[in-house]
């Protein structure tokens, strides 16, 4: 099962085709029950090393556009809206292995935007991004020194009943410009799109 996951897992982390609040997740469309976590595997020692690369080369300050793009339940049903800004972004590289990626907004609209904190912290060969979770690690589609797409899906206990959660990420660095996107799925169906195109 987990093979026919890759490939849309993949394409939809790395890819830059709009979703549609109608647009199923990977594991819906695979028919994967979404209520079991997924768990990761540990790096090899070449992935690991170039991973490490990677997150010392993204380290610095870099500046750009944020995009966000949310289905959001309204009185005619659910829409899509989308919000364009300009931030900065600082990316730390710890000495404890955490890629620490904190948003800026430079010049804030009318409403207030909630922008992702990132964290891809390695330990023990794998990647984790959730620093207070040591068990949920995440799968990796591609690991390399100018890029890195993963996948992570586990449940979480909202409105009194478990719900379960999909995010693919993906880091492109190419020589002075990195995009980041993060894509999120709720109960098997696509809920949330961050995208920072950014450039030293």
């Amino acid at each position: 099962m987990l093979g026919l996951l890759l490939i849309p897992m993949a394409n939809i982390a790395m890819a830059a085709t709009p979703l549609t609040c109608k647009d199923l997740s990977p594991g819906k469309k695979n028919g994967i029950d979404l209520l079991v976590d997924e768990r990761g595997e540990r790096l090899i020692a070449s992935e690991l090393k170039a991973v490490k690369k990677l997150f010392k080369r993204m380290s610095g300050h870099w500046r750009g556009v944020y995009k966000r793009r949310e289905c959001l339940e309204g009185a005619n049903g659910t829409a899509l809206k989308t919000m364009e800004m300009q931030v900065f972004v600082e990316a730390l590289w710890t000495t404890n292995r955490v890629l620490d990626l904190e948003t800026s907004v430079i010049k804030r609209g009318r409403e207030d935007t909630d922008v992702s904190r990132l964290f891809f912290k390695l330990h023990d060969g794998f990647i984790r991004e959730a620093l207070d979770d040591e068990r949920q690690t995440v799968l990796v589609l591609e690991a390399g020194a100018t890029r890195l797409s993963t996948y992570r899906r586990q449940s979480q206990w909202v409105r009194n009943r478990y719900s379960p959660v999909e995010i693919g990420s993906s880091l492109s660095l190419n020589g002075k410009r990195l995009t980041i996107r993060k894509v999120v799925f709720k109960d098997g169906s696509f809920a949330l799109e961050e995208t920072w195109r950014l450039r030293r």
